[in-house]
């Protein structure tokens, strides 16, 4: 079984903080749930994920598929924000992410119809990102 952190503020709002958080917790089934999103999000839009994906080499089990839009909105489809998702995932795969869930953790709101479009689309995206 294994336990994750995800970089979600405070103390673990960046890769280089979770790491430190799995060195000090030092066992192999606590690892790393990257979310791109979040990094942008808890850095106020100031820290790309694309930098520091570089920062989480060996740690990743597991990503959420989750975008970003100035100012820190996060509740849209992904690949329609600012998050460079293929660029992140060239950083993890080097690091060692060559397989694990991906999770579509957001949608661009709106009534049933339009969040099913969303989800296709949302699909259709990641689809392409592991490609």
């Amino acid at each position: 079984m294994g336990v994750s952190v995800k970089p979600h503020g405070g103390l673990n709002a960046t890769g280089e903080q979770c790491r430190k958080i799995l060195e000090k917790v030092g066992h192999k089934n606590f690892r790393l749930w990257y979310d791109p999103g979040n990094i942008f999000y808890y850095s106020d839009g100031a820290l790309n994920p694309v930098d520091d994906s570089a920062n989480v080499n060996g740690l990743v089990v597991g990503m959420s598929v989750k975008d970003y839009r100035q100012s820190k909105i996060v509740d849209l489809t992904p690949g329609t924000g600012q998050v460079d998702f293929a660029k992140v995932m060239t950083h993890l795969k080097a690091g060692g992410f060559t397989g694990g869930p991906l999770i579509i953790e957001c949608l661009t709101p709106g009534e049933l119809p339009q969040l099913l479009e969303e989800a296709k689309k949302a699909r259709q995206f990641v689809e392409q990102l592991v490609k």
